[in-house]
């Protein structure tokens, strides 16, 4: 039997967490038995909920808990004062207030990851044959660069917040430097490693798509209404208050829309259904639900569309979700999407549509004929996904 391996998984909440990063679940069940043992590095906590764990996992108290303490570990660190002070004067970084507000952030993220004991703590033992897995692509994948050559390091780039850089001005500090130091930049979508390589080339890449669990075949019965389901949080990125919007343009068609998640436009969405009280939309705005009821939701109800129109994504696992219980998906053609919305799953919509355009989409998923289930299970079935790329972790 071969010798196991140490897995460290820095994440951003991840297990502290009620909402962010929950279809981390999924996966940790497919590496603990690839790992000898998993030490979990969170950065930040959501709540006091704490994610049960595999038995071979344990995870560190949050990083940055107490915002002074960030302040003060965050002020030096000679090795980050070394790289990046440099850093301020090129590319207009001093001068430009996005990226003079990214740098800050990467420094002080930084200086916080390398002045911290147990990061420290974890340096100190790491052993050749050890992976370092950063679940996202930007904050503690610094510690590639910073580490690089002490084991094996792989960075997840998944699209919203941490792989595209137009947003950020071109600019994400230490980008290149963590490029050339990771063994391999994992993509969970075509799009977003075609993207990468275009701008790294010298990165090693690999597509490892995400996948959820499979939740049960739904079968959907006639019921004279448009069964419609969202599930994501309330905001402006999100757009939820778009698909009522939508809904209401939908002529001539009674609609039943269920709505999973809160967030900080709920109070507008809600005012906003209020004053349509006569309307063609029956509105339930469930709130937030933790993944479990989530999913035990899906089992015991059933839907005609699943919506998302995001302003931008990567490969969003909800509609990976969707399409495992065989649900049909009208979405935005942004980030990933067009890569889990194809003429067999769904229909796609302009990356900023009009309330008609969604509408039409609608009532012409509600006329066609798609196998969302059979393309779920052929291309984001965890079962497969996380234990092909599970197996490449332990086999660096």
């Amino acid at each position: 039997m071969k010798n196991l391996k140490n897995l460290f998984l820095f994440t951003v909440k991840y297990p502290y967490t009620k909402y962010a990063e929950c279809f981390l679940e999924d996966e940790i069940a497919f590496l603990s038995r690839k790992f000898e043992h998993i030490q979990i590095i969170p950065l930040e906590r959501e709540g006091q909920d704490v994610k049960s764990l595999p038995s071979n996992c344990s995870a560190y108290t949050p990083l940055f808990l107490n915002k002074k303490k960030f302040v003060i570990k965050g002020l030096f660190n000679r090795q980050v004062a070394k790289k990046m002070f440099p850093m301020l004067f090129r590319n207009n970084t001093i001068i430009d207030k996005v990226r003079w507000q990214d740098w800050l952030k990467a420094y002080f993220t930084a200086n916080n990851l390398l002045n911290s004991a147990e990061v420290k703590e974890i340096e100190k033992n790491l052993s050749k044959d050890d992976v370092c897995y950063f679940y996202w692509g930007k904050w503690s994948n610094l510690l590639a660069y910073f580490w690089q050559g002490r084991c094996h390091m792989v960075s997840r780039f998944h699209g919203e917040g941490d792989l595209w850089e137009e947003s950020h001005k071109g600019y994400v500090p230490l980008r290149a430097e963590v490029v050339q130091s990771l063994d391999v930049a994992a993509f969970i979508s075509e799009k977003g490693e075609k993207y990468f390589k275009e701008r790294y080339p010298e990165c090693k890449t690999r597509m490892f798509p995400l996948g959820s669990n499979d939740i049960g075949y739904r079968k959907r019965t006639p019921s004279g209404k448009i069964r419609v389901l969202s599930c994501s949080t309330v905001s402006a990125l999100k757009r939820v208050t778009l698909i009522y919007e939508s809904l209401l343009a939908v002529e001539g068609k009674e609609i039943e829309w269920t709505h999973i998640g809160g967030g900080p436009m709920m109070e507008k969405l809600e005012q906003m259904v209020s004053e349509r009280q006569e309307s063609n939309v029956d509105a339930k705005l469930l709130g937030a639900m933790n993944h479990d009821e989530v999913i035990d939701y899906y089992t015991k109800h059933s839907f005609d569309v699943f919506i998302n129109l995001s302003t931008i994504e990567g490969v969003p696992v909800s509609i990976m979700e969707a399409i495992s219980c065989d649900i049909p998906v009208v979405a935005t053609n942004v980030g990933g999407n067009s890569e889990v919305v194809t003429k067999e799953t769904g229909l796609l919509v302009s990356s900023d549509p009009p309330p008609n355009e969604v509408a039409e989409a609608i009532k012409k998923v509600m006329q066609s004929r798609f196998e969302p289930r059979l393309f779920w299970e052929k291309h984001y079935n965890a079962a497969k996904n996380y234990e092909t790329f599970a197996e490449f972790l332990s086999e660096l």
